[in-house]
């Protein structure tokens, strides 16, 4: 910066100068959106009074660059994969300062969503001067629905059973005959490895006579647990 100053006569003399400036604006910077589920115990199925400890909470967070150091607010909202329209996430009545928020999805239908951030520092600056910017994270699941178990066939002393569930691969199946211990079903392929499987069980050979009670549960890998239960006479 350079100034030129014109003095009255010969014995004006310049001791000082004082310079105001206006910086530019620069945007608060989204670097990172990550969506993470909320730890919680894994359930398992061969307990024999699960406690439903899932939470259907996910955690939301977010990484900045803010070279101004303006204070900054945050707004969030989601779409589901196939839907046009953000619907957004309502964090209270203040407005949000944290990078970060736990999501309560448990009104909010399963299915695979995408999360947009956008930061907005127009509480440090003129409408005119306030800028925004917004970041989508990558596609993550809502899954809170429980697996379904059906088509349950029992031809003594084996049965069968499907357990499928739309978002998560199933995790486990077992099953309990008269309240008794319970135990892990065989999955026909081998392996828990898809949103559907078929498995087989091989009931008691040495039951009474009479009718039984085969009680059937299934959980998926996202800690939702369904079950079922048949009767069924030997």
């Amino acid at each position: 910066m350079q100034f030129r100053a014109r003095l009255g006569g010969d014995d004006a003399l310049l001791r000082a100068a004082s310079v105001y400036y206006l910086p530019q604006n620069r945007p608060t910077r989204l670097e990172e959106v990550t969506v993470t589920e909320a730890s919680a115990s894994k359930l398992s199925t061969l307990e024999q009074s699960p406690s439903s400890s899932r939470s259907p909470v996910v955690k939301l967070k977010w990484k900045v660059e803010n070279d101004d150091g303006d204070e900054t607010v945050y707004k969030l909202a989601v779409r589901r994969e196939g839907d046009v329209r953000w619907r957004p996430i309502h964090t209270g009545p203040k407005p949000l300062t944290a990078t970060n928020y736990d999501w309560n999805t448990e009104t909010y239908p399963d299915g695979y969503y995408r999360l947009r951030v956008t930061a907005s520092d127009r509480r440090a600056n003129s409408e005119a001067a306030t800028l925004e910017t917004s970041r989508i994270s990558a596609v993550f699941a809502v899954d809170n629905q429980k697996p379904q178990v059906a088509n349950v066939a029992i031809k003594y002393p084996a049965a069968s059973v499907r357990a499928t569930d739309a978002i998560s691969p199933i995790g486990e199946v077992s099953w309990s005959v008269d309240d008794g211990p319970w135990q892990l079903a065989s999955p026909q392929d081998g392996l828990y490895d898809d949103t559907t499987e078929l498995c087989s069980i091989q009931l008691p050979d040495d039951l009474e006579p009479g009718v039984h009670t085969l009680a059937i549960r299934a959980a998926d890998e996202a800690g939702n647990v369904g079950s079922t239960a048949v009767t069924f006479k030997n």
